[in-house]
């Protein structure tokens, strides 16, 4: 695992950064309401 480092800051009103952004929310959005299974210790 490799140690924490912070991000640099994302300059949103860059045109090219916010379709990035938009991009990420709609994958979010996609998967959104799904159902998992609780699985404890390998077990159902």
């Amino acid at each position: 695992m490799k140690p924490y480092q912070p991000e640099p800051l994302t300059d949103f009103t860059r045109p090219e950064e916010s379709r990035r952004l938009e991009e990420a929310l709609g994958q979010v959005q996609s998967e959104l309401g799904r159902t998992y299974p609780l699985l404890i210790g390998g077990r159902r």
